[in-house]
């Protein structure tokens, strides 16, 4: 059990199921449940940089959702709110790439 701290929280990214195990790098730098941070991070993110982690994380959207949805019941696991952070995050990064570039991740 190798616990660490993201945006706050006590984590153990170990314990996420095997097919999310490869967004721990993602998670570890956009878990971020405040709103400003997060503008600010993606703000300083080049477009590249927004685009590759739209890409990643986008194609686990459904196993991150099926992960959530078996995971909210009463309290929310800390590896729960990180990954929903991480989601939240990609969707931000997806918004900036079309406010800058005029299109949509991947059209």
């Amino acid at each position: 059990m190798a616990t660490e701290e993201i945006d706050g929280l006590s984590v153990d990214l170990d314990q996420l199921p095997p097919e999310l195990s490869d967004l721990a790098p993602e998670v570890r730098r956009w878990a971020v449940r405040d709103e400003g941070e997060l503008a600010q991070r993606v703000e300083a993110a080049t477009t590249d940089e927004l685009a590759a982690f739209w890409l990643r994380a986008s194609q686990e959207f459904p196993a991150i959702k099926a992960y959530l949805d078996a995971n909210v019941e009463g309290s929310p696991s800390n590896e729960a709110l990180v990954l929903g952070a991480t989601a939240e995050a990609a969707l931000a990064a997806a918004a900036e790439i079309e406010r800058r570039t005029g299109q949509r991740p991947g059209e």
